[in-house]
């Protein structure tokens, strides 16, 4: 059946069948348990779908984050107490950007993760972005790890030029347009590496944005399952951008 058109566009349909096509497949898998010779690939299926939700769909999650109560829900700290979505701050490995952690950020965050992988090599000394798993191979997959590091580019550290560099007043120039883009005032000072070259600091340590999380299988589903359910609201018309309705079914505990 054709998609339902928004401005001509497909985005919210889009992102309504693609929350079906999870639950669909989980309809027609037998239950773990059931059959140990059936292999399961709920973990894979999420993440393209997660990855299709938050790239395809990008321009659609700004258009609905533009309305006062939409940025106000985007906004919101994602706390210690699980969000409606299945998120916590319990989940998160490692944080070391500023501020607090939103949804926005943290479905950005993911986003650069799905879309943008690293590859590390032997000499490498970043971690690489991406995402992965964390249990041993040949073993059920329990969790993903999703790393983001805003500041990787061909295997090197990069924020507008390649660090670190040669001139101190242009790194602590760099310091300053950090704070700016992050609304935050010193929080990154400079440092002069034992080659004599000048690099960005925190608490005198050279500095690394990273960002990393873990998602069990469940979380994962269910966030995959929320957001495409919270696209598919912008086929509706008159929605008031507050009252959340259900055009996924919501993931069974």
């Amino acid at each position: 059946m054709e998609y339902q058109r928004q401005f001509d566009g497909i985005q919210a349909e889009f992102a309504r069948r693609a929350g079906d096509l999870l639950r669909q497949y989980e309809d027609l898998t037998p239950p773990v348990g059931t059959d140990e010779d059936e292999t399961r690939y709920e973990g894979t299926l999420t993440i393209c779908v997660l990855q299709a939700l938050l790239t395809q769909c990008t321009e659609l999650l700004s258009y609905l984050e533009s309305g006062n109560r939409t940025r106000e829900y985007f906004n919101t700290a994602v706390g210690l107490e699980p969000h409606p979505w299945g998120l916590s701050q319990g989940l998160v490995v490692e944080n070391s950007l500023p501020g607090s952690l939103t949804l926005k950020l943290l479905l950005t965050h993911l986003r650069n993760a799905v879309s943008h992988p690293s590859f590390a090599g032997p000499e490498s000394v970043f971690v690489p972005t991406g995402f992965t798993t964390t249990g041993a191979p040949g073993t059920s997959i329990n969790t993903y790890r999703f790393t983001d590091s805003p500041w990787v580019k061909d295997g090197k550290r990069h924020f507008r030029q390649s660090l670190p560099g040669d001139r101190e007043k242009d790194v602590r120039g760099l310091a300053k347009q950090f704070d700016r883009e992050w609304g935050v005032q010193d929080y990154l000072g400079v440092i002069q590496m034992p080659n004599g070259r000048f690099d960005l600091a925190r608490h005198g340590e050279v500095y690394w944005p990273l960002f990393q999380i873990d998602l069990p299988l469940f979380e994962l589903r269910k966030l995959t399952r929320e957001l495409a359910n919270y696209l598919a609201h912008k086929t509706l018309s008159d929605w008031d951008g507050r009252t959340i309705h259900r055009f996924v079914p919501p993931l069974a505990a």
